[in-house]
C-alpha cells in the first residue's frame, strides 16, 4: 500500500515539475518589438488611387511611411464597417507620443482602447 501511495505521489508531482520547468523556458518578447497600440473607429481618408489609397483617417500614406524608420505610426490595419462609412483601425507605434494627434482629436472617431 505504501509503495502504491509513493508511486501515486510521483505521478501527481511529475506534471507539476514539468509545468514549472516549462514556465522557466518561456521566452519573453524582445523589448524592441513591444509597441504601443490604439484601436479607434474613424472615417476613411484617401482618394482610393495607388498613390493615395483608402485608409483610416490617421493612417499615414505610403509616401509618409519608411521601412527603415521607427518613428510615428509604423503599422496599421483597418476593417470597414457594414455601411462602409467608418473603419475599425488598429494603429501601431513605438511610443505613445506618436498618437498625440489621434488621442487629442475627439470629434471624428471613437477611441476603443489604447495601451501596450
Amino acid at each position: 500500500m505504501i509503495r502504491f501511495l509513493r508511486n501515486a505521489a510521483v505521478v501527481c508531482l511529475l506534471p507539476a515539475v514539468q509545468t514549472a520547468t516549462a514556465q522557466q523556458r518561456t521566452h519573453h518578447v524582445d523589448p524592441r518589438n513591444v509597441y504601443e497600440r490604439v484601436l479607434i473607429v474613424a472615417p476613411w481618408s484617401g482618394s482610393g488611387t495607388k498613390a493615395d489609397p483608402k485608409r483610416g483617417k490617421y493612417a499615414p500614406s505610403p509616401a509618409q511611411m519608411s521601412p527603415t524608420s521607427r518613428s510615428g505610426i509604423i503599422g496599421f490595419q483597418c476593417i470597414p464597417s457594414d455601411d462602409g462609412q467608418l473603419a475599425l483601425c488598429e494603429y501601431v507605434a513605438p511610443t505613445r507620443a506618436a498618437f498625440s494627434q489621434l488621442l487629442s482629436d475627439h470629434t471624428s472617431g471613437y477611441l476603443l482602447s489604447h495601451g501596450a
